[in-house]
């Protein structure tokens, strides 16, 4: 059950085969890959979709694994297969139970989200990263609150990182 809520997609690996494909030079490949890593049309602009890769594995993280892995440890397989049963139904957007789903994900993805958050300031730069938990914006709705704390967060942890070009910064937000 775990294994079927995590996906048929490793993040991982799709973050490795987007790595790769960025320094052979596979410009189709990359764009490809970063529209599967990002869940959206990806931009053709390199500097511009480094930058999106980056921003989606640390709200994409959790979404896929860690509030998987959270809910399953909190109450077993119901918790990971009620998790990702409302991510799923949340992106079907002519159903009618879209909305109640994205509400039911958002309220569950709440601490997994806030302690994915406080890792990426515990294992990054504390200080940008409680700078920035600090100056983000105020947000009433739950799920966009919920990727504002992780992005901002997670930005601010990697603030100030020895990255040598945007390989390396992708390879930090991936660890």
């Amino acid at each position: 059950v775990l294994l079927y809520c995590l996906g048929p997609n490793c993040l991982a690996s799709e973050v490795e085969a987007y790595i790769d494909a960025r320094r052979l030079g596979d410009d189709d490949e990359a764009l490809h890959l970063a529209g599967a890593i990002t869940g959206e049309a990806a931009s053709t602009s390199p500097d511009q979709q480094g930058s999106d890769v980056v921003r989606a594995i640390l709200h994409v993280g959790n979404q896929r694994v860690f509030s998987v892995l959270f809910w399953f440890a909190l109450i077993g397989p119901l918790g990971a297969v009620l998790f990702r049963l409302s991510s799923r139904l949340g992106k079907l957007r002519q159903h009618s139970v879209s909305e109640f789903a994205n509400i039911v994900q958002a309220v569950m993805a709440w601490l997994p989200a806030r302690m994915l958050a406080s890792a990426y300031a515990l294992v990054g730069n504390f200080d940008g990263a409680v700078q920035a938990w600090k100056n983000r914006p105020h947000e009433p709705d739950l799920a966009i609150a919920n990727y504002d704390a992780l992005l901002n967060v997670g930005l601010g942890a990697l603030r100030d990182a020895r990255a040598e070009d945007e390989i390396a910064g992708i390879q930090m937000a991936r660890d």
